[in-house]
């Protein structure tokens, strides 16, 4: 029992189990009530969404890929890639926009950084 627990991974249950567009979309739906959602509500939204950024996508093998071009170490290919472009949707972009604009909320404590 110890060693199944210290073998499991969070990462990468929290990517097969609560990353998908269904989900995503389902928080965007929920933030786009944010004036009535508890202040907690929206907080857990946005860890999600923030942890959702800080997923990497790692490679089935497991070796740390390494590509060479003609000009010598490519860096953009040495780049880990992360879930973050699954939030870049018109759906998310729309509420986020309307949320930063929004001049009622400014002034509001429950609202703040």
């Amino acid at each position: 029992m110890n060693l199944t627990a210290s073998e499991f991974d969070k990462e990468t249950y929290f990517s097969r189990k609560f990353v998908s567009n269904q989900i995503v979309f389902m928080y965007t739906q929920l933030l786009s009530q944010y004036a009535v959602n508890a202040a907690e509500i929206n907080r857990h939204i946005v860890a999600y969404l923030i942890r959702l950024c800080k997923i990497e996508i790692k490679n089935g093998d497991g070796d740390e890929m390494e590509f060479d071009d003609a000009l010598g170490k490519n860096e953009l290919a040495a780049k880990t890639s992360t879930m973050e472009p699954m939030l870049y949707n018109i759906g998310l972009l729309t509420v986020l926009d309307t949320i930063l604009n929004d001049k009622a909320i400014r002034d509001k404590n429950d609202f703040e950084a």
